[in-house]
């Protein structure tokens, strides 16, 4: 019977199989691709950075439509370090907001992995929220 660790490293191996063999057989398309078209890495890399810039602009402005309802929770705390529901939901949503504003300057510059790392910290903090009755 295998042990834990071997068992983790079989459900390893499945996981990166098929992104691998994808991989492989993508490999010599995208070597003809760059052959043929040299410049087509700098335009594809031109083209998703304006489109990434449009979805920015985007979600910033969906961003700061829930700005004012944070800051209506903050009305309602007397004092930041009281232990509420009120000023942990206040401290929570003011630390998702603040990290979707850094991940938006991450992703404008291309640090997809460190934005993800904050993505998961956001669903973290709102996980943490009470849920309304």
């Amino acid at each position: 019977m295998p042990t834990e660790p071997d068992k983790m490293k079989e459900r390893l191996h499945r996981a990166i199989a098929a992104p691998k063999s994808l991989l492989a057989t993508q490999e010599d398309e995208i070597r003809n691709i760059l052959e043929s078209e040299p410049e087509f890495a700098s335009r594809e890399m031109e083209s998703n950075r304006r489109s990434v810039e449009k979805q920015i602009t985007e979600l910033q402005g969906l961003l700061e439509t829930c700005k004012p309802f944070v800051i209506r929770i903050k009305s309602l705390v007397p004092k930041i370090s009281d232990e509420t529901i009120e000023a942990a939901s206040y401290l929570l949503f003011s630390q998702a907001v603040q990290h979707f504003e850094a991940i938006f300057v991450l992703a404008a510059r291309g640090l997809s992995i460190q934005g993800c790392e904050m993505l998961r910290s956001i669903g973290e903090a709102l996980d943490l929220v009470p849920a309304l009755p």
